[in-house]
């Protein structure tokens, strides 16, 4: 039986609470949690600190396994994230924890912080609940609507799928407060919430889509039987729980196809579209699409009904045809009495048929509105090509009476250094500010690339970063914390999984912008794995597969800082 924990010490931090009107004490215990294997980051550690705001608190110790009683006062209610480093003799920080936002309160409370060393992969101690590869991870956080910043606080992993490619019954979310893994039940529970059209089912290589209050999407994929699915899936919380709800989606292309003078969502007027009275069509089926958040709004201009909005963009993907040439603008509608959501999807269509593509956003915020830019990469139809990426320039006007989206759609190709190649198994990431980064990949050939590409949205120009990654790799993830991207796992030219994760800077200042500081081991090399960032800053890789092709459980973490590398 695995150990799930190995406690290297307990810290008691107090916080005291004698605020007015309240004389009693809350104590807040958490523990520090090393890795299942036992490694300690705490080696060569001789001070220990303890952060909370602006308050501090720091203690020597003289062996990893030192038990440490530290202190702060916090007033009641103070929301504040508590931070611990360990440092050496010369002061230099050799790992680090942190927890997520928390309040003090007037009782006890727990909370487990992860620690690891500056700059090191480790084996996380909780796993998936089941082993999988290509999970549908979303994120649910809390969002600040007067800047747009979101306090992450549970990831949710949907739907992963068996080393054949088959839907796994595996979902599961990561609590952040005791680091810790807990599945989900009634995927395929009868008594779920239903529409009464249809049964939810499990599906494989779907997009996951966190909008409101916990309540998540899930869109796409392929079923039991292998086929690629059009079902769009509500997952509610109810009951310290949650349950199922399938949802019929509904259309409107603005135009009278029936000729009965109105544009209603009987029309059928999107092709493929499903309403309460249209059957499923494989247009709108597609596996493996790729899912970018463009959203959400508060719609604070709409005071009357005070909904809810979230849109996101489902670009591509494999149909029952081949290479879908969609893209899907879904907007998720919630009334002002919380519980009755609206569903509509717009087809806004691709210049390329494209799977095994990238589809990046990125948000630049002005004068409180998001605005979003997506880069399309690679994946296209015809894989001998060379072909143009394609950017979203997306737009939300906030003047109109109702809410209004206006897109501009064109072709991208790189500045002044030729022709794009078309490649599949790429991995990209959003930027600070504005400019999203794409690395790596595999042509017609299976050739991997170490070649990179800067995108800037405000001059819709792709800039090629010769050779950026050292080793060329396809199949990897690419994660960003701060200004430091980790480049996790994948295949490299020989076919061997690649050992080592690399470690990017990003500096705006710099010519090029990205470069190479650190390569970190794996502590298993890993492909067809998900990656995110916890709600403590680190970034974590989940699940895929070993070099035998054996499906992984098993969640490794960066523990990333810029003072591991200065």
């Amino acid at each position: 039986m695995r150990q799930r924990y190995l406690f290297l010490m307990t810290i008691l931090l107090t916080a005291v609470l004698n605020g007015p009107g309240c004389g009693s004490k809350g104590t807040l215990n958490f523990e520090i949690v090393a890795t299942d294997e036992g490694a300690s980051p705490f080696v060569g550690v001789t001070t220990i600190t303890i952060r909370a705001g602006e308050k501090e608190k720091s203690a020597t110790i003289s062996n990893p396994d030192d038990p440490i009683d530290l202190s702060v006062d916090l007033a009641p209610g103070t929301q504040t994230t508590l931070e611990l480093e360990g440092t050496d003799d010369s002061g230099k920080v050799l790992c680090s924890g942190s927890s997520p936002t928390f309040n003090a309160v007037d009782y006890s409370q727990a909370l487990r912080i992860w620690v690891s060393k500056l700059g090191a992969s480790s084996q996380h101690p909780a796993h998936l609940t089941k082993p999988a590869m290509s999970l549908a991870i979303a994120t649910y956080g809390t969002t600040n609507w007067s800047t747009f910043e979101e306090q992450p606080l549970y990831t949710f992993w949907m739907d992963g799928c068996t080393a054949a490619g088959l839907p796994l019954d595996e979902v599961g979310y990561f609590d952040p407060y005791l680091q810790e893994v807990a599945d989900i039940p009634n995927l395929a529970d009868d008594t779920a919430w239903t529409d009464s059209s249809r049964a939810v089912q499990p599906r494989c290589s779907s997009s996951a889509m966190s909008i409101a209050d916990g309540n998540l999407l899930l869109f796409g994929g392929t079923n039991a039987d292998g086929n690629p699915t059009d079902e769009l899936d509500l997952l509610l919380p109810k009951d310290n729980g949650y349950q199922y709800w399938p949802i019929a989606l509904q259309c409107d292309d603005g135009i009278d196809n029936d000729g009965d003078g109105t544009t209603d969502l009987d029309d059928d007027d999107c092709t493929g579209a499903r309403d309460a009275s249209e059957g499923p069509n494989a247009d709108w089926s597609v596996s493996g699409a790729k899912a970018v958040a463009l959203g959400p709004y508060a719609s604070l201009w709409d005071g009357s009904s005070n909904q809810v909005v979230n849109s996101f963009l489902v670009i591509g993907g494999w149909s029952a045809t081949g290479r879908s040439p969609m893209a899907l603008h879904l907007v998720a509608e919630r009334g002002a009495n919380g519980t009755n959501w609206n569903f509509t999807v717009l087809d806004v269509g691709l210049l390329s048929a494209r799977a095994g593509h990238v589809a990046i956003s990125s948000t630049k915020l002005t004068d409180s509105i998001e605005l979003h830019s997506v880069l399309v990469f690679g994946g296209t139809s015809d894989a001998t090509d060379q072909v143009p990426a394609e950017s979203f320039q997306f737009d939300l006007d906030e003047s109109a009476p109702s809410l209004d989206w206006t897109w501009k759609h064109e072709p991208i190709t790189e500045d002044d250094q030729g022709t794009l190649p078309n490649l599949t198994a790429s991995a990209g990431t959003h930027l600070p500010g504005a400019a999203i980064l794409v690395a790596g990949g595999r042509d017609s050939a299976l050739t991997p690339t170490a070649n990179g590409w800067i995108f800037d949205p405000t001059k819709n120009q792709l800039t090629k970063i010769p050779d950026l990654l050292g080793d060329a790799r396809s199949g990897h993830t690419m994660t960003l914390v701060g200004n430091l991207i980790v480049v996790a796992g994948g295949t490299l030219a020989d076919g061997s999984l690649a050992p080592d994760a690399v470690i990017l800077r990003y500096d705006s200042a710099s010519t090029p912008p990205v470069s190479v500081v650190a390569q970190v081991p794996m502590v298993t090399p890993r492909s067809g794995h998900a990656a995110f960032v916890t709600a403590t800053g680190q970034i974590a890789v989940a699940g895929g597969t070993d070099k035998d092709g054996n499906l992984l459980d098993s969640i490794e973490v960066f523990n990333l800082n810029e003072k591991a590398y200065q």
